[in-house]
């Protein structure tokens, strides 16, 4: 009796998740996306922004940029969050250039880590950090 319960649940979950109708896709997926290209300073003053333009690639025309997503403490892994948003999408793809913000509040040597094609191999940028 169970076992015709647990299958009846099975089969009404599968059909009402599934449209019968072509015109109801939903393509969406999000990526990160590697970075090809990061320009910025390498030193600093405390409590002043520093900016770091990220480049990466976007890889058809559904891509839309949606963040820099970092890691948390430090060395900080920065990674360019992407979302696609479509089903029918040109593969001409487009290198995308956002900027990375940080306000060091302390002296010292920051890391920053961006994401590349090959993961052992991250861009490096050390900002150094000083009081004036």
């Amino acid at each position: 009796m169970k076992l015709k319960f647990l299958t009846l649940l099975l089969f009404i979950g599968l059909v009402s998740a599934c449209s019968l109708d072509e015109s109801d896709q939903s393509c969406f997926y999000q990526a990160a996306m590697t970075s090809t290209a990061v320009q910025g300073p390498d030193t600093a003053v405390v409590n002043t922004t520093v900016t770091y333009n990220v480049t990466f690639y976007v890889a058809n025309s559904c891509g839309t940029f949606n963040m820099l997503q970092e890691s948390s403490g430090f060395p900080k892994s920065i990674v360019a969050i992407v979302d696609y948003d479509g089903c029918n999408c040109t593969q001409e793809g487009s290198y995308v250039t956002k900027p990375y913000s940080f306000t060091p509040t302390a002296t010292g040597t920051y890391e920053f880590r961006f994401l590349t094609e090959d993961e052992s191999a991250p861009i490096v940028k050390t900002l150094t950090v000083t009081a004036e």
